[in-house]
């Protein structure tokens, strides 16, 4: 993952997602990797890696894609 991420040809963040695999059956791992990417700023590889947050934490987690991908809450 780590050379692929290096690979790409534009900034990308990583965040680590927990989910309760007991509660989300469909889902097999614990930790999950959420990859933003931006095609606009071609040139720039910088790669960052912006932690680990619970899934069940819906404010922490809609304030970190707000601030962080730049999506709205």
């Amino acid at each position: 993952m780590k050379n692929f991420f290096h690979s790409l040809p534009c900034p990308v963040k990583m965040l680590e997602l927990r989910v309760d695999t007991e509660r989300h059956k469909h889902i097999e791992d614990k930790v999950c990797q959420l990859i933003g990417y931006d095609f606009s700023k071609l040139g720039n590889r910088s790669v960052a890696y912006c932690g680990l947050i619970d899934a069940n934490d819906t404010n922490g987690f809609n304030k970190f894609l707000a601030e962080e991908f730049g999506l709205p809450p």
